[in-house]
């Protein structure tokens, strides 16, 4: 199959030229819109939103080979319009944890065609404004919460802002609405697959009026994609392919997108997407080529809730058969008789009624010859100081005399921390009113940022598990892992190292 894209205007060059030139129909040229808020996936919509508070801010440009050209009974005539470059303005906010609203704006900055002018073509404007695309996407299941995968719906309207005369503006009210529905699944931490279905429904338009065979009506069309995407820290892949099936008269088409993207910090990341287009539909390019750049001013985190596994039934006891009574002795012959009961019969018993010993026939010992010594009293026991607490609550937070300890370079809690850990849960279980407990980890500047990032995040949940284990509500905890970016102390020597690696216990309100 050819890698072109192609308007057939059919009979229409097999007319007499005509002797003034007619601008081409009206309809949007642009088909693919980048993902604005951009969590897994640049270009599809994967069932994932921005955290509640994230704001993404990007800026892209793209270039387009060949997305309009006119052929007359299979030959090329030219192009209507060649290479096309514009830039893309996108803005994503998170309005809650499964709500994001986004808003793009394209800006044609180049167009240019060959000089068709004697096929009654008119030039195509060559910098306009681009149709505003406003989006909502609206999360409905998620895998950390148990579900086959994040599925999410989404939804787009484009404004009438463009340019007739520059392609860029649908034709009647110029409106366009998007619908689909998208799902992402990650397998493991390397990978994650996506899926999205989406139609986008606009008034159709006959590009010419001059062909028996209606092959390039357009107008509305679904589109089919699946991804696949790297996950983690630092460089990032993605491979996509999109589908447009047309509903109206004309050809169908496919694009393939291979595309990469690295984190210059926290807050920036670049990026780039390239790749083929084969098929003839309007629109459809020969090539097309994305680069850009993305900020996140306030880059949040998504916490991932783990499921809880019911607890297990406690086994009732097993009946323990009572033992069997043991047979009472045989009678014993009655004792020899005592009268003083000092364990010598009145038959060998010197002194029958007064008690002695052995060693005295049954008499007592004489009296000793001095009186004995006064017992001093025992002094009271002297009283023992009560053990100091370990944590403590003020002021909305719960404050610990000492760190919480976790193996080195992992997030395994050192057995010397239960007492401390315990007494935190005792806390919040005496305390209702502390409805939500954010657990805070850092670390020092050592190492790689997205390491410790990672490390101090494992290890805030670890101490959120060690607390809903002893009877604190999942629903009252939050893990969240800070890294290095909050140090209390210097970096610079030991001891301030040392006071950098905490964990933190704070109240956080709804």
């Amino acid at each position: 199959m050819k890698l072109r894209t192609t308007v057939l205007f059919g009979a229409l060059a097999a007319a007499p030229a005509l002797a003034q030139t007619t601008p081409v129909k009206s309809f949007d040229i642009e088909q693919v819109t980048l993902s604005p808020g951009g969590q897994h996936s640049l270009l599809l919509s994967t069932g994932d939103t921005l955290v509640r508070g994230d704001l993404r801010l990007s800026l892209a440009a793209q270039y387009q080979h060949d997305p309009l050209v006119f052929m007359v009974n299979g030959v090329r005539q030219g192009a209507v319009i060649g290479p096309r470059l514009s830039s893309h303005l996108g803005v994503a906010y998170g309005l809650h944890d499964s709500i994001e609203l986004a808003l793009q704006l394209p800006v044609v900055l180049m167009q240019v065609g060959d000089d068709l002018t004697s096929h009654g073509i008119a030039p195509v404007s060559g910098t306009v404004l681009g149709a505003p695309l406003l989006q909502g996407r609206f999360v409905l299941a998620r895998q950390s919460a148990s579900a086959l995968g994040d599925i999410g719906l989404n939804l787009g309207l484009t404004l009438p802002f463009g340019s007739k005369e520059g392609l860029s503006q649908d034709p009647g009210p110029g409106l366009a609405f998007t619908a689909g529905a998208g799902f992402g699944r990650d397998f493991g931490s390397l990978l994650r697959l996506g899926v999205e279905v989406s139609t986008v429904v606009r008034q159709y338009n006959r590009l010419s009026n001059y062909s028996p065979r209606v092959i390039d009506e357009v107008g509305s069309y679904v589109t089919l994609g699946a991804s696949v995407s790297t996950l983690g820290e630092g460089l990032r892949g993605e491979l996509s392919a999109r589908g447009l099936v047309s509903l109206t008269q004309t050809r169908s088409a496919l694009e393939l997108l291979a595309g990469a993207r690295y984190p210059l910090s926290k807050q920036l990341e670049v990026y780039a997407l390239a790749g083929p287009g084969i098929g003839q539909m309007p629109g459809n390019p020969v090539f097309r080529a994305f680069a850009g750049v993305s900020f996140r001013p306030f880059p949040q985190t998504r916490v991932k809730e783990e499921p809880q596994a019911a607890p297990e039934p406690t086994p009732a006891p097993a009946c323990v058969p009572a033992p069997a009574p043991e047979p009472a002795p045989c009678a014993a012959p009655p004792p020899p008789p005592d009268a003083d009961h000092d364990g010598i019969p009145d038959a060998q018993d010197a002194c029958p009624n007064e008690p002695g010993d052995a060693a005295h026939r049954g008499c007592p010992p004489p009296p000793p010859p001095a009186p004995e010594p006064a017992v001093q009293p025992t002094p009271p026991p002297a009283p023992v100081p009560e053990k100091p607490k370990l944590a403590e609550l003020k002021s909305g937070r719960i404050e610990i005399r000492d760190q919480v300890r976790f193996a080195t370079s992992k997030s395994e809690i050192l057995a010397e921390s239960f007492p401390l850990l315990e007494e935190v849960a005792s806390i919040l279980k005496a305390h209702p009113e502390l409805i939500r407990l954010r657990i805070a980890g850092h670390t020092d500047n050592r190492g790689a940022r997205d390491y410790n990032i990672k490390l101090s995040q494992d290890r805030a949940e670890a101490v959120r598990r060690f607390l809903i284990e002893r009877g604190v509500e999942a629903s009252r905890l939050e893990a969240k892992g800070y890294g290095p970016d909050r140090p209390i102390a210097s970096n610079d020597d030991a001891a301030g190292r040392q006071q950098n690696r905490r964990t933190e216990f704070e109240s956080v309100s709804e």
